[in-house]
């Protein structure tokens, strides 16, 4: 979103969750690079001064508990740090991502999977298969 009066730029990015992000998900930085990528490459394209823009996200919650104690609200903003070192740590991600799983010539390089056994296992391309020895069984 552009604010003319002010020459500044937001971006929001919608997310849904069961019961919205705690500590661990807010500190999450592959989370935060998301949106840190939307602006620096907004910033790049469109010649904007990345202190024009801000970036949030907005956490739609899809389970409420009852409480007769407090307001439990179903929207919950957070906005990442975004500043110069977030966005080169960022940028060297993507980076690093790319070196490692493409040749110059923008082919698949045939390297190894290396499991990280956590609780994103259930996500990742390759859960139970060959590749990876964390979930394969088989």
């Amino acid at each position: 979103m552009y604010h003319e009066p002010t020459d500044t730029f937001k971006i929001i990015d919608i997310k849904t969750s069961r019961s919205g992000w705690f500590k661990k998900e807010k500190a999450d930085e592959l989370k935060q690079f998301q949106l840190i990528l939307y602006k620096k490459y907004l910033a790049q394209i469109f010649d904007i001064d990345p202190k024009k823009i801000e970036i949030e996200y907005f956490i739609v919650k899809r389970q409420l508990y009852e409480s007769e104690d407090y307001v439990i609200k179903r929207i919950q903003a957070f906005r990442p740090p975004s500043g110069k070192t977030k966005m080169k740590r960022a940028g060297l991600a993507v980076q690093n991502f790319l070196d490692n799983a493409f040749d110059y010539d923008g082919k698949y390089k045939d390297v190894e999977h290396e499991p990280i056994e956590n609780d994103k296992c259930r996500w990742c391309p390759y859960n139970k298969v060959k590749l990876c020895s964390a979930t394969y069984e088989g």
